[in-house]
């Protein structure tokens, strides 16, 4: 069983293939207090009929971070 805590769509469209993109977006605000042994996940998808379906069939999106800098999630607690 999961649940959304907060969520914030992203649609990068004028892609070409082997060209790298950055992307930088904040998830809305949200307050949620995490039970004892439950665990947090962050889920990226490349497709979401609800928002937009811009994709093209039999492609792949990489999630990588730029060399010598780390990928970041701050979650901001309190």
């Amino acid at each position: 069983m999961a649940r959304i805590i907060t969520h914030e769509p992203l649609t990068l469209t004028g892609l070409a293939p082997d060209q790298d993109r950055n992307a930088t977006w904040e998830l809305q605000a949200a307050s949620y207090d995490l039970p004892p042994g439950h665990r947090l996940m962050l889920v990226v998808t490349g497709r979401d009929d609800l928002y937009s379906f811009a994709s093209v069939d039999g492609s792949a999106t990489t999630i990588t971070s730029p060399d010598g800098s780390a990928a970041c999630l701050a979650l901001p607690l309190g």
